[in-house]
């Protein structure tokens, strides 16, 4: 029997990304194990079949703005 290692190190052994890279592509759905996409990196298998998305992309989105509206002239304490 095998012992259970975590799916990110999986990862890493197939397509030797780094584990940051691993994880991105876990977390943002495109590893599936058997058939089912999985999204946690710390989630363990044996001999589960590990597929990553051959559209898959490791990128991070930038930052974002959010614009919040000012109060209306008038409005507050008197």
């Amino acid at each position: 029997m095998t012992d259970p290692i975590r799916l990110s190190k999986r990862l890493i052994e197939l397509v030797g990304c780094s584990r940051r890279e691993a994880e991105l592509f876990i977390e943002g759905g495109w590893v599936s194990v058997d058939g089912e996409v999985i999204d946690e990196p710390q989630f363990k298998i044996t001999t589960q079949k590990v597929e990553l998305d051959p559209e898959a992309n490791d990128t991070t989105p930038g930052p974002v703005n959010i614009l919040l509206p000012a109060p209306a002239a008038g409005d507050g304490d008197s």
